[in-house]
């Protein structure tokens, strides 16, 4: 089965219900500081540390290789699962 892969653009978004808590990551393929991608940590299945990019396996078959490694991301993730407010929680790597 060929997995689905999200295009670039300036900003995506994965889908995600207003009630979970995201993060903000970089796609590797991007330009520094262009493109950001907004991913619910509830779509998290897997993501593993490759050489110079990290691949996030997401709910629906979507793969996406971005920039922060597993420690900044497991951080975020973290933080946000943490966060007690529904409101102003997407979190994102400084």
């Amino acid at each position: 089965m060929a997995r689905k892969s999200l295009a670039s653009s300036n900003e995506r978004k994965v889908s995600r219900p207003n009630s979970t808590h995201g993060i903000r990551l970089t796609l590797s393929q991007a330009e520094p500081g262009q493109v950001a991608i907004e991913v619910g940590i509830t779509d998290f299945i897997a993501y593993s540390q490759n050489p110079g990019f990290t691949r996030l396996n997401l709910k629906g078959g979507k793969v996406l290789d971005v920039k922060e490694t597993t420690d900044q991301i497991d951080r975020l993730v973290r933080l946000a699962s943490g966060s007690a407010s529904g409101h102003g929680n997407l979190l994102e790597y400084q």
